[in-house]
């Protein structure tokens, strides 16, 4: 139980460390709990105003959901070429169980076109289940080349390692390429702030009328432009960013309500373009989760 446990903590940390590097955005439209009256505020002020709130880990992972979905699409004057991944993962309450119950679902799915006509095209979803000490896996996969189509699909319950190598399959695309040192005090902080300030060319904003929101915007275009060019080895692109911004919002007691980020950037090149499209929410969550009955159908899956 305690490996599914850290299987589930690593995905979740990838989130957080995903949230903290590339940063995000949120689109503007109807009134949301992003919504609040920001004001810019030094690494100090958010130092002081974040360092007493409680961490998502292991002691406090129930009743939370998250949802990413990511999308790239690379285009050539003879080729177009998509990949798109979608995840969401829902923790319920922890009542008596050992573990709260909980539902993951990945779908993942690609497609290639050369000279305007579909080539080949790949979709995988995946749902896991995870009921006290036992893992059960929903999969079902459609591939499709040069018009022969071929599927699969199985249900089977898994171990904890079996977990892990499935988790592994969807994100770890999204593991930082390098290590990142969590700061430990407020000295450490404020640097890591006036890192991202220096380095990332962002700003930090914050609303703290209830509570404590979060916001973080590009202050300087050219600057993130050359962040992304470093971390993605786009050197002889022209970066576009259509929307990039980051939000967290705690309430007044501290209770953790939300965390949205999206971003919509696009690379320019002569030979090609490339455009990235990520969206990332983690919210509180309430509620039942739609667990199915016939788990006595799934088989040891070794």
């Amino acid at each position: 139980m305690r490996l599914i446990k850290k299987a589930l903590i690593s995905l979740l940390t990838i989130f957080i460390l995903v949230f903290s590097l590339v940063l995000i955005a949120c689109d503007q439209g109807s009134t949301s709990v992003y919504d609040g009256n920001y004001q810019e505020i030094t690494p100090q002020q958010l130092y002081a105003d974040t360092k007493d709130l409680p961490e998502l880990d292991e002691e406090n992972l129930s009743n939370v959901k998250i949802y990413l979905k990511a999308e790239t699409t690379q285009t050539s004057d003879t080729s177009i070429t998509s990949n798109a991944l979608t995840l969401s993962y829902t923790i319920g309450e922890c009542d008596y169980s050992i573990y709260p119950e909980t539902h993951i679902q990945m779908t993942y799915e690609a497609s290639a076109k050369t000279d305007g006509k579909k080539e080949e095209y790949q979709s995988l979803i995946t749902n896991i289940y995870i009921i006290e000490d036992r893992c059960y896996a929903d999969i079902s996969e459609k591939i499709s080349t040069h018009g022969n189509e071929t599927e699969y699909s199985t249900k089977k319950e898994i171990n904890s390692y079996e977990l892990e190598q499935l988790l592994n399959q969807f994100t770890g695309a999204f593991e930082p390429s390098q290590d990142v040192k969590e700061p430990q005090t407020e000295e450490e902080f404020i640097s890591y702030v006036n890192e991202l300030y220096s380095s990332h060319g962002v700003k930090i904003l914050a609303d703290t009328s209830n509570g404590i929101k979060v916001k973080m915007e590009i202050a300087d275009e050219e600057k993130y432009a050359n962040y992304i060019k470093e971390q993605e080895n786009l050197y002889g692109y022209d970066i576009e960013m259509n929307d990039v911004v980051s939000y967290v919002v705690f309430d007044k007691d501290n209770n953790f309500k939300a965390l949205k980020d999206f971003t919509d950037i696009r690379a320019n090149s002569l030979k090609d373009s490339i455009r990235s499209i990520t969206n990332l929410e983690i919210k509180a969550f309430s509620g039942k989760l739609n667990i199915p009955s016939d788990f006595s159908d799934y088989t040891p899956l070794s």
